[in-house]
């Protein structure tokens, strides 16, 4: 058991790592939560795949990242632009099946395409179609 979980896998080993890109910290889970209460109840809503189940009671949710995980950065701004009026994104968490800095460039095409930022704490942004935008040090740095 010792040697699979350490040495004998392709990569680093589950034992060796401090803190693994799946789990959260008090923290974020907060800044997340209090992102999302400010979606109204009765809007369409975009999201990464872990964000879901906290959106689940609504009418209209969307998975930011769906069966064709190859397309671009663009190409998934536009599909969300087509079906949602806010997008739920966390710094933090993992993009799964994209890469760690996917969430940031995905909110900065959206910016680009006309939404603006209007909740941003920690690592959690909230984003909406023509809405002006507040500062998000998150998305400067």
């Amino acid at each position: 058991c010792v040697l699979v979980g350490t040495v004998a896998r392709f990569g680093t080993g589950p034992l060796w790592m401090w803190r693994h890109h799946y789990y959260t910290t008090v923290e974020d889970r907060a800044d997340v939560e209090a992102v999302l209460k400010e979606i109204p109840p009765d809007v369409s809503v975009a999201a990464q795949n872990h964000l879901l189940p906290h959106l689940s009671a609504r009418r209209e949710i969307y998975q930011i990242v769906g069966p064709d995980h190859r397309r671009g950065v663009a190409q998934h701004a536009e599909y969300v632009a087509s079906v949602a009026r806010y997008v739920a994104l966390d710094m933090v968490q993992s993009a799964w099946p994209k890469g760690p800095g996917y969430p940031k460039a995905l909110a900065r095409e959206l910016l680009r395409r006309g939404y603006g930022v209007v909740a941003c704490r920690g690592a959690a942004v909230l984003l909406c179609r023509d809405a002006p935008s507040v500062s998000c040090p998150v998305l400067a740095q």
